[in-house]
C-alpha cells in the first residue's frame, strides 16, 4: 500500500501540473490569455478520451500494462510540449498527456481494492488521501522548479516522473486477481 500511495502522490502531480501551469507556459510562449487558457481544455479533452477507453483497455491489456503505456504518453507528451517551444507543440504534448493521465486513478483505487490484509474501504481512503496530499504539494513544488530552471524544466520533471511510474508500474498495480465468483 504504501508503493501505491506514492504513485498516487506521483499521478497527482502529473495530472495537477498541467491544469495549473499549462496556461502560464502558452503565455510565456507568447500566446494571449484566451489562447493560453487552452492548455487546461487540451490536457482535459485528452483525459476525456483516454478515459472513455480505458476500462476496455484495461480489461483487454491488464492495469500494469496500461499504467505503462500511459505513463510513457504522459512523459513524451509532456517533453515532446515543453522542449519544442512552441504553442501548437505544447498544446498537442498536452493533449497526449491527457491522454495518458487518464487512467492513473481508476486503476489506482483498483489496485487499493485488491491490496491483501487490507479492507477496500481502508485501502481506497488511503489513494484519496494520498491524492490530496499530490495535489496540495504539486504547486509548490512544480513552482519550485520553475523559480529555479524554468517552467519548461518542471514539466520536464513531471515527464520524469511519468517515466518512474512507467517504470515501476508492475510493482504498483501488484498481483492480479481472478473475479471472486457470487455466492448462490
Amino acid at each position: 500500500l504504501l508503493a501505491l500511495g506514492a504513485a498516487t502522490v506521483a499521478g497527482a502531480v502529473i495530472e495537477g501540473a498541467p491544469t495549473d501551469w499549462g496556461a502560464i507556459q502558452l503565455e510565456r510562449y507568447g500566446v494571449g490569455e484566451g489562447v493560453a487558457a487552452m492548455g487546461v481544455a487540451a490536457f482535459m479533452g485528452g483525459m476525456v478520451a483516454g478515459r472513455l477507453g480505458g476500462d476496455w483497455l484495461t480489461d483487454r491489456l491488464g492495469g500494469a500494462r496500461v499504467l505503462r503505456l500511459g505513463a510513457s504518453l504522459v512523459a513524451g507528451g509532456l517533453a515532446f510540449g515543453s522542449l519544442a517551444g512552441h504553442p501548437a507543440a505544447f498544446l498537442a504534448g498536452l493533449v497526449v498527456a491527457g491522454v495518458g493521465a487518464a487512467g492513473f486513478f481508476p486503476l489506482a483505487f483498483s489496485a487499493a481494492a485488491r491490496t491483501p490484509g487490507v479492507s477496500p474501504g481502508a485501502a481506497a481512503a488511503t489513494v484519496s488521501l494520498a491524492a490530496r496530499l499530490g495535489f496540495l504539494a504539486e504547486p509548490v513544488v512544480v513552482g519550485a522548479v520553475s523559480e529555479a530552471v524554468g517552467l519548461r524544466w518542471a514539466f520536464g520533471l513531471v515527464a520524469a516522473t511519468a517515466v518512474a511510474l512507467a517504470a515501476a508500474a508492475p510493482r504498483i498495480m501488484g498481483p492480479r486477481r481472478e473475479p471472486v465468483a457470487a455466492a448462490p
